[in-house]
């Protein structure tokens, strides 16, 4: 069953397969059901990975009771980013980081960073964006089937890596719009959130992460 999760999260994440994150959460019902917790904190983590900000609280609640440090440490990201809590969420990152689990704080601090925009602080979130970099730098991403090469610690949701390959290809965010089924404004708001997590300004620059370069 923990091959099947990691099956569907690297098909989900290389494919932009937007049926990844149902299929992780379904199969987190049945890790459940069949009392392997563990697996279960597994498919929600990935689907966490993946963009789904619903499973926090479910994840806070089966990492509990979890021992270990690692559990531990998720239980801190998950309850605080439940809570939508920035400031507990840099923390855990902090001590995640201090604990060497660097993909764990880069996760801490990309939610702190989601939390500080939505809150409409800017400064805090530039400054979450900061740390979230500072991590990235320690290691070298993963790159995606869409020629896309991802900085360290920096994931993208499937659509988000749709919409970079899409850039990478010339296209402009009506010619985007049209080809998803979605509106410019919508093309525009995962450019912000793409920008934010590359750290750069222009669409320009996101060639620096073409495969390749």
């Amino acid at each position: 069953m923990l091959g099947r999760v990691y099956t569907v999260a690297v098909t989900a994440a290389l494919e932009a397969d937007v049926e990844g994150i149902p299929q992780l959460v379904r199969l987190a019902d049945d890790a459940e059901a069949a009392g392997l917790p563990l697996v279960a904190v597994t498919a929600l983590d990935q689907a966490l990975v993946l963009g789904d900000r619903t499973v926090f609280a479910r994840l806070a609640a089966l990492t509990a009771s979890c021992d270990g440090r690692e559990q531990s440490l998720l239980h801190a990201f998950a309850a605080a980013g439940a809570d939508g809590d920035a400031e507990r969420l840099l923390a855990a990152g902090e001590s995640a980081l201090a604990a060497g689990y660097r993909p764990l704080a880069a996760g801490c601090f990309e939610r702190a960073r989601e939390v500080y925009e939505k809150r409409r602080e800017p400064a805090a979130a530039r400054r979450a964006q900061k740390k979230l970099t500072s991590v990235s730098a320690a290691f070298e991403g993963p790159t995606t089937t869409e020629a896309v090469r991802l900085p360290g610690a920096v994931r993208l949701t499937p659509r988000e890596i749709a919409v970079v390959s899409l850039v990478l290809q010339g296209l402009s965010n009506r010619e985007i719009a049209d080809r998803h089924g979605t509106s410019v404004r919508t093309v525009e708001g995962h450019l912000y959130r793409i920008f934010m997590k590359f750290g750069v300004n222009r669409r320009e620059d996101l060639h620096l992460f073409a495969r390749g370069t």
